[in-house]
């Protein structure tokens, strides 16, 4: 059964600046299944916030044990992928363009900037 997934979740659009919570551009249908898999994994993180996420697992070398510790919802999402090619599926399915939010840099950590950056040289 398809849902509407919120790519930006609803109850964050307001402290994101987003007036219109229901915009088109916000909405996905996706699989029940994976809109809850990724709410038991992300909770209610915007897709930028999970790439941060992925990213520091990443760089304190701790990926291997998350994904060990969510396989099941990890398997769901993203099957046998790595960390790297699950920041660029979120890019590719799970982030609204970037037209209709950018995602403001709270770090002041350069490395993460230009990790995250990177991630959308593949779909320009």
């Amino acid at each position: 059964m398809k849902t509407s997934h919120h790519l930006i979740p609803r109850s964050r659009c307001e402290e994101l600046g987003i007036i219109n919570k229901n915009d088109k551009r916000n909405l996905k249908k996706i699989n029940g299944k994976l809109h809850t898999t990724w709410h038991a994994l992300f909770v209610n993180l915007t897709p930028y916030e999970v790439i941060q996420l992925l990213y520091m697992l990443y760089r304190f070398r701790q990926e291997d044990l998350f994904i060990m510790k969510n396989r099941d919802e990890w398997k769901i999402l993203f099957g046998d992928m790595t960390l790297l090619e699950a920041c660029k599926q979120i890019v590719r399915e799970w982030t609204p363009p970037r037209s209709f939010y950018t995602p403001r840099f709270t770090t002041y950590e350069k490395e993460f900037q230009t990790f995250f950056s990177g991630l959308f040289k593949d779909f320009k």
